[in-house]
């Protein structure tokens, strides 16, 4: 049977509350009385229920980290930093993957999984600006991406209109005036898709270039093969592009 942090007290002479303050590191212990706690924890091979520390403190070193779909390679390495991050900080990294579903993004947010964790970093897909009031929480939440703004939580994104913009202007001054953007989700009025394709307008409205609907081709989330379908498909239309 494993030992107790009750055994831990009575093998070195103290109280329980003791031997609590010294693995919760509490500062008011003598140093006598630390070394003999520790030198019975390290007798009874004893292994603190952190769970339980934790839940006392009300946190539990954890973090959630919610995501559309982890096969799309953005989304990994983004995955694969935050651990990496959070690591460094003493924090683990509890990864729910959404699929991009409705229900499942509103349970990230209100379901009973919520309390395992101290903060969610969450990209939602399927949620949108007609959903805002989804998020507000009482808990630490980090928004990822263009598909909600204004939300009073901290948000992460990136100038996607700025960014497509500058692209394609840079394409415009190396003497290119047929320019693809592949990526389009028609109909899409909120998300990185609509903002990078409004960039991309924009670039070519101010060179006084007209946009050639049949270069702006669509596809659905971009894993290698359906971006690489998507450009395979532009190319076989005997569209001339630069």
């Amino acid at each position: 049977m494993a030992a107790t942090m009750r055994d831990v007290a009575l093998l070195a002479g103290v109280s329980a509350k003791t031997v609590s303050n010294v693995v919760n590191a509490h500062p008011h212990v003598s140093e006598s009385t630390r070394k003999k706690v520790l030198q019975a924890i390290e007798k009874l091979d004893y292994e603190l229920n952190v769970t339980a520390r934790n839940l006392r403190k009300g946190r539990t070193g954890l973090i959630g980290l919610a995501l559309p779909e982890l096969k799309l390679p953005y989304f990994a390495e983004l995955a694969d930093s935050v651990i990496v991050e959070a690591e460094k900080v003493g924090l683990r990294v509890l990864i729910e993957q959404t699929n991009a579903d409705r229900d499942r993004e509103i349970d990230v947010l209100h379901g009973q999984r919520r309390f395992m964790t101290d903060g969610l970093i969450f990209s939602p897909l399927a949620l949108g600006m007609d959903d805002i009031h989804l998020f507000k929480v009482d808990f630490p939440l980090v928004l990822l991406g263009e598909r909600v703004f204004g939300s009073t939580n901290d948000h992460i994104t990136m100038s996607n209109v700025e960014a497509a913009k500058a692209a394609t202007r840079r394409l415009i001054e190396s003497g290119r005036r047929r320019i693809a953007v592949v990526g389009a989700h028609p109909g899409e009025v909120v998300g990185s898709a609509a903002l990078r394709e409004q960039g991309y307008r924009t670039a070519l409205t101010e060179a006084g270039i007209p946009v050639d609907e049949n270069l702006v081709r669509t596809t659905v989330l971009w894993h290698r093969s359906t971006g690489a379908e998507a450009t395979d498909e532009l190319i076989d239309s005997g569209e001339p592009f630069d």
